[in-house]
């Protein structure tokens, strides 16, 4: 089934909200090293109309151990969240970040693995809007409690024995969104072990935008994928299944097969 357009533009957003249109805006700013950086930055500025979602409580829930640093909230908790945010069945949600849109792509993907497709990423995050001299406001709204339903989709998602067995039986085509230094191990500054799960393929997250956060054209996103068949049953990870979305995203605008993560 198609997708729909992952991205919005700066235009096209600032033309919605001056409309009055019912566009729900998610300001997903985050910083791995530094956590509280992101809630700070949105705390100072943001789009006019935006809540925050922060990384480590709304599109990750913690409290599971061994699970991984970002495990995905259960449909329960990530419904709760956003129905607490204000969120509701149906309406256009636009996330932006200010790290080349890797936290946007988690909640994108985390949306629609959760049954909201109506979600387009801002293709080139505050940075973009900033730069085109839209308002920058500091207020925060109360949101009113939204009636968003989170139902799960199975085959969006692969799990930990999955991808244990497929070491032996080669079914999966493994796609690791890490920048390589990580991937070949030469620096692990966030997990315990460096390297890649055997047999992995190299796509660094960061090579599927350009230096001022946005996303590369779709001959370009093609080209990154050009060395893999779109049919090869792909799963996409990353170092907590934050960037592998980015390369989802990728793949989308590629037009193939998103993948799995």
């Amino acid at each position: 089934m198609p997708v729909m357009n992952p991205l919005i533009e700066v235009s096209e957003l600032q033309t919605l909200l001056s409309t009055a249109a019912n566009v729900y805006v998610a300001d997903c700013r985050f910083n791995l090293m530094n956590p509280e950086a992101g809630q700070a930055a949105f705390s100072a500025g943001h789009i006019p109309g935006a809540q925050y979602w922060n990384l480590d409580t709304v599109l990750s829930d913690l409290t599971q151990q061994g699970a991984g640093r970002h495990p995905l909230p259960t449909a329960e908790a990530f419904q709760e969240s956003l129905q607490k945010l204000g969120v509701s069945k149906g309406q256009l949600i636009v996330v932006y970040d200010d790290q080349k849109s890797a936290f946007a792509s988690r909640a994108w993907w985390l949306l629609r693995y959760y049954g909201h497709d109506n979600v387009r990423i801002l293709n080139g995050g505050f940075a973009a809007w900033s730069a085109a001299g839209h308002p920058i406001s500091a207020d925060v709204a109360p949101a009113e409690r939204g009636d968003f339903v989170a139902v799960p989709k199975p085959a969006m998602l692969v799990t930990f024995k999955i991808v244990l067995d497929s070491l032996e039986t080669r079914n999966e085509v493994l796609v690791d969104a890490r920048d390589t230094p990580r991937y070949l191990g030469e620096v692990e500054p966030l997990d315990p072990v460096a390297g890649h799960i055997p047999g992995a393929l190299n796509k660094p997250a960061s090579s599927a935008v350009d230096d001022n956060g946005f996303w590369l054209p779709a001959e370009q996103q093609q080209t990154r994928w050009s060395d893999i068949d779109a049919g090869d049953n792909l799963v996409l990870y990353c170092g907590s299944g934050v960037t592998a979305c980015v390369n989802a995203v990728s793949r989308c605008l590629a037009g193939l097969p998103e993948g799995r993560v």
